[in-house]
């Protein structure tokens, strides 16, 4: 009985059902196989966009890298570096200051190092030397001016002046010196080169113009230190760390 129900149903029907069938058919089939293969396709044009879009930037990248004077780089990152370490390094600041106060003329009686604080907001470190010299007032002045005039990164954080004698003035100083480690990634590959600002350009041509204030003298023992540990034993930095 249900037979003949559909059969006498499809009869009436048949010119409606079969085209039902086929577009339900035809629907199914293009979600399941035509969509994902248009997304697919979209998709690797979207990549392939963005692959274009990366190797363009590489080549504006590597032409103006290649656009920068190799020697020019290298001297002034150096300069740069040198004023302001990636490292401590008690042996080069103590030679700086002692070939500072012979210009200046006057007599460096002691050194002692003390450890450094810890970073502030930028990555920035310090340590502190302490110095006691012995100058006339003349001599002392021309030392101050050496020091704010250096390549140097330095401050002095503390003053005590007295007086030995008619013409001879005793200084303790405590001076800052500053430095924090370079940077151990530059961004990505391909994106954009960073450049200098006009500030930042004019002053790697300021450290430039005055690198003549900052080799450092060999220390001698003609200095009386008493740093937290034996200078001697530690770690010298390298001038040119790129190297």
């Amino acid at each position: 009985m249900k037979k003949e129900i559909l059969l006498n149903f499809y009869s009436k029907n048949r010119m409606i059902i079969y085209p039902v069938t086929v577009g339900m058919a035809s629907l199914l089939l293009t979600i399941l196989v035509i969509v994902p293969q248009i997304r697919g396709y979209f998709s690797s044009k979207a990549d392939e966009s963005s692959v274009q879009n990366k190797i363009r930037n590489l080549e504006i990248k590597a032409a103006e890298l290649e656009s920068i004077p190799d020697e020019d780089l290298r001297r002034k990152a150096q300069f740069a570096v040198a004023a302001f370490p990636s490292e401590k390094d008690y042996t080069s600041i103590i030679g700086f200051l002692q070939r500072l106060s012979i210009e200046a003329g006057v007599n460096l009686e002691s050194v002692n190092l003390s450890p450094g604080g810890d970073k502030n907001s930028s990555g920035v470190s310090n340590f502190t030397v302490k110095i006691v010299i012995k100058a006339s007032s003349l001599s002392f002045d021309e030392f101050l001016k050496k020091i704010e005039t250096s390549q140097t990164l330095l401050k002095i954080g503390g003053l005590s002046v007295e007086k030995s004698s008619d013409e001879q003035i005793s200084v303790s100083l405590d001076i800052d010196v500053y430095f924090a480690p370079i940077p151990k990634t530059l961004g990505s590959v391909d994106s954009p080169l960073q450049k200098l600002t006009e500030d930042e350009e004019t002053l790697v041509e300021k450290l430039v113009a005055n690198a003549a204030d900052f080799p450092a003298a060999p220390v001698t023992s003609g200095i009386s230190q008493q740093p937290t540990q034996p200078v001697n034993l530690l770690p010298r930095g390298k001038v040119n760390p790129f190297e």
